[in-house]
């Protein structure tokens, strides 16, 4: 039998995921993150330092919140991530679907990226439970350019300036020069290493010119800004009020109208039909109420 065979289980389904959108457009709107903060996040190298910061942490609260899962991370690389959720709510409401199925899941990890956090980036779904996974998995990938201007700042800027200049200048005279710790200006270096812009004895690197020319010509403007873990408690409450809301709005409509006539369900139907032209659940839902009638 179709997970999808009864037609209230249609509507209980796509009401559960009106309500997950609603929370994820919710916190998308109040989320958006100052660059400092994002570049804590991307000159984490792996998946403890990832862990550890501040930005991971407060999605971790908003995906739980939301109600989508257990956000982790399980693996880092210089412009990707692969995130996994655990105990998803999405498979089980398509329990005899088989392939991936969490693409509202997907959507909202490019969202945050790309909206609150700057990076324009693309999410795909690599594992799902539906395919008989532990847990869904996630691939996301950044677009590079954008995290080195986030990640590397000014006075990266001018480390890669008197690198340019002078590759022999040693970090205790970087660190005179600029007024700053020996020990800062080597975790820069690392960062620099890491992301390729100087090579490993320290000498600037094709992408490295060819980044310090950019970032002349086009620096980013300075931001300032609370994060928004500093107001946790009003998104935590914005998501509370917007879950009620969808909830509300479909029990009255339940109250008012408990049985649907036939026409009405062909309308919904249709409607569902009509939403395959948007990459989310609706897509999803439309594909198996069009297996079902096959079927019939």
């Amino acid at each position: 039998m179709s997970p999808f065979r009864s037609f209230a289980q249609r509507v209980s389904a796509l009401e559960k995921m009106t309500s997950l959108e609603t929370g994820i457009s919710t916190v998308i709107k109040m989320s958006k993150v100052p660059k400092k903060e994002t570049k804590k996040l991307l000159t984490a190298r792996n998946e403890e330092q990832v862990r550890n910061t501040p930005l991971f942490q407060f999605m971790q609260i908003v995906f739980d919140e939301i109600g989508l899962g257990k956000l982790d991370v399980k693996g880092v690389g210089k412009f990707s991530y692969i995130f996994s959720i655990e105990n998803s709510p999405i498979p089980s409401l398509i329990p005899d679907a088989r392939g991936k199925t969490c693409y509202i899941t997907a959507d909202a990890i490019a969202s945050f990226f790309s909206k609150d956090m700057g990076l324009p980036s693309s999410s795909e779904e690599v594992r799902c439970a539906n395919e008989g996974h532990d847990e869904c998995e996630f691939l996301v990938k950044i677009n590079a350019l954008q995290a080195y201007q986030i990640a590397l700042d000014n006075t990266d800027k001018e480390i890669i300036g008197l690198k340019k200049k002078d590759p022999s200048l040693s970090i205790e005279a970087m660190a005179e020069k600029l007024d700053l710790d020996v020990g800062e200006v080597e975790h820069r270096i690392s960062v620099l290493k890491y992301y390729e812009i100087l090579d490993e004895i320290g000498k600037v690197t094709e992408i490295g010119r060819t980044y310090y020319k950019y970032r002349m010509s086009s620096p980013l403007p300075e931001e300032d800004f609370d994060p928004p873990w500093q107001m946790i408690k009003e998104i935590s409450a914005a998501i509370a009020a917007a879950s009620s809301f969808a909830e509300a709005v479909s029990e009255r409509v339940k109250e008012e109208k408990k049985v649907l006539t036939p026409e009405e369900e062909k309308m919904i139907i249709n409607l569902a039909e009509e939403a395959k032209k948007s990459r989310s659940f609706a897509e999803l839902l439309a594909k198996q109420i069009k297996n079902e009638e096959k079927e019939g």
